[in-house]
Formats: C-alpha cells, sequence, structure tokens
C-alpha cells in the first residue's frame, strides 16, 4: 500500500472514528445520568415537591406519621412508595393520583381498611400491608389487574372473598394471621391453592426492605 492511499485513509477514518467516540461517550454519560436520576431516593417531602416531574422513589418509612401527607398525591410520576413504620389509621381517596404507582408498602402500621379508590392503580404490582390491622381483605384490592405481590400477613382475616380470584396476575399471596384465633384453617387455604393455582401461597413474613425492592 502506498504512502498516498495510507495517508488518505487515515484522513478519512481517523476524523469518523473520532466523532464515533465522542458520540458514545455523550450517549453513555447521559444514559448514566437518567438512571442515576430515576434511582434517586427521596427522604424528605419537601425536596421532593420542589422536583416533582423527577420523584420515582418517596421513602418516608418510620417517621411516626398519624397520616399520610397531602403533598404525596401531587407526584404523578411516584413508582415505589414507601410508608412503613408509621402510626397511618387511613389512606386518603387521592391515592388515585398515583396512576404511575408500582410498590406501596405500608407495612406496620393501623390500617382497618382502603379506600375504592386504590383499584385505580392500574400498574400496582406489590402492595405490602404485613402487620395491620385488617379483619377482611379491602374490595378495592380485588380490582387490582396488575398486583403480583400482596402481603397481608400478622391480620386477622377468617375468610377471603371470592374477588381474590380475580386477582389473575398474581405470583406471591402472602396470608396466614398471627393470632391463633383467626389462624387460617386447611379448608380456606385449600381453597384459595385452587382458585389461584399459578400463586405461591407464604405463610413466612418476606420482608421487603428498600434496598430489596431496588433490585
Amino acid at each position: 500500500m502506498t504512502n498516498y492511499k495510507m495517508k488518505f485513509i487515515f484522513s478519512y477514518f481517523l476524523p469518523m472514528v473520532f466523532v464515533l467516540l465522542l458520540m458514545s461517550a455523550f450517549i453513555y454519560n447521559d444514559r448514566k445520568q437518567n438512571i442515576k436520576q430515576v434511582h434517586k431516593i427521596y427522604t424528605n417531602l419537601e425536596e421532593a415537591l420542589e422536583n416533582k416531574d423527577s420523584v420515582f422513589i418517596l421513602s418516608l418509612s418510620g417517621g411516626n406519621m398519624k397520616i399520610v401527607p397531602n403533598g404525596i398525591y401531587e407526584l404523578k410520576n411516584l413508582k415505589k412508595l414507601f410508608l412503613n413504620d408509621n402510626n397511618i389509621t387511613s389512606i386518603n381517596n387521592k391515592i388515585s393520583n398515583l396512576k404511575n404507582l408500582e410498590e406501596l408498602i405500608l407495612f406496620h402500621n393501623h390500617l382497618r381498611d382502603l379506600p375504592i379508590e386504590i383499584r385505580e392503580l392500574k400498574r400496582l404490582k406489590r402492595l405490602d400491608l404485613y402487620g395491620n390491622n385488617f379483619e377482611f381483605i379491602p374490595e378495592a384490592v380485588c380490582g387490582l389487574d396488575s398486583l403480583k405481590v400482596l402481603n397481608m400477613l400478622g391480620s386477622s382475616i377468617k375468610k377471603y372473598p371470592d374477588c381474590i380470584f380475580n386477582l389473575k396476575n398474581i405470583k406471591r399471596l402472602y396470608i396466614q394471621n398471627w393470632d391463633g384465633k383467626y389462624e387460617i384453617d386447611s379448608v380456606q387455604l385449600m381453597r384459595l391453592r385452587k382458585g389461584l393455582p399459578k400463586t405461591h401461597i407464604g405463610i413466612l413474613p418476606p420482608y421487603i426492605t428498600l434496598q430489596d425492592s431496588l433490585k
């Protein structure tokens, strides 16, 4: 190969290679920044409300709250909401505003019911109600078509309603009551397993942490 041809090749291709490398670096940094932004965990509601459109994960666990702050319902892009280990007794019907919510973690509170509007969370995949005061399955839960994990361990539920069989996408159902008086009997358990043959029905607590949820 002549020197002329080599010079031509280098002069033609090297700039192209340089441009491609620059573009690759830019795309990589841009994707890295987006991933970092998506996975940012907000733990302060005031800060979250200053960045409403970019809040995807909010954790207000262990805050001794009795009610859910109204500001949360303004976070329309929220995907994961951790409100566990508080003293919450009810959920506002404004929960339906969180259309993009995929995980709602409410274990260790004092809930007895859920608003019917929760069934409008059509993207909700995980609902953790472990360690609350439920005596029945809220009717609204049966309308959560995308639900894959439902944890109601530690409740006082005597009988599971027929509507629970509407949860065709559910993969894991945790149901064992911890009060011997209301311990689920073998007939109920068999009924559930027959009605939800593809569902793992568990009686041991699946401890869901924030880090577990991010995996």
